[in-house]
């Protein structure tokens, strides 16, 4: 969240010609409804069945970059599947980051609260916690983005994958 998934995913596949494979996207089109809506009338564990589903339909094809969802990793299907399907990049960002990031988006409800900057920080610093280790132990290459543009984030995507392929 507030890493700069998508807006990197979007600059790579234009710059190299990929397809682009929005997993949120496609889940928002699937249920007709957004994500937030999903956790609030389904719960979280009914998000993650069709995120894992759509995850799997959707690594079946080459040239493509798929840019998936923070929790993507908390299931351990999920992390297999990135692992074996390509080029895994984890885009990190500080909690400070993110929140800066994703203040002013009404979509976010971790932030569309009335707690305090502060609080809602240490709440990111918990999720990021949390999920260090999975994220550490699914990706190829991490990248830091706190202080990359989208397009020198893409640049460096495109630099690591050169080598690693």
């Amino acid at each position: 969240m507030g890493s700069g998934k998508t807006t990197v995913a979007e600059k790579v596949c234009s710059l190299n010609g990929f397809s682009l494979v929005d997993l949120d996207e496609r889940i928002e089109d699937k249920e007709s409804r957004k994500i937030s809506e999903i956790f609030a009338s389904d719960g979280e564990e009914y998000f993650r069945t069709i995120e894992s589903k759509l995850l799997k339909d959707n690594l079946v094809y080459e040239k493509q970059v798929v840019s998936t969802g923070g929790g993507i990793v908390l299931q351990e299907e999920n992390r297999e599947l990135l692992k074996e399907s390509g080029t895994v990049f984890w885009l990190y960002a500080t909690a400070t980051t993110i929140f800066e990031r994703i203040k002013d988006d009404k979509n976010r409800p971790l932030i569309n609260t009335n707690k305090s900057k502060e609080e809602i920080i240490q709440k990111i610093e918990s999720m990021m916690s949390a999920r260090f280790e999975l994220y550490k132990d699914t990706a190829d290459v991490i990248i830091n983005t706190d202080r990359l543009s989208p397009e020198e984030c893409a640049d460096e995507i495109l630099k690591e994958y050169k080598l690693l392929t």
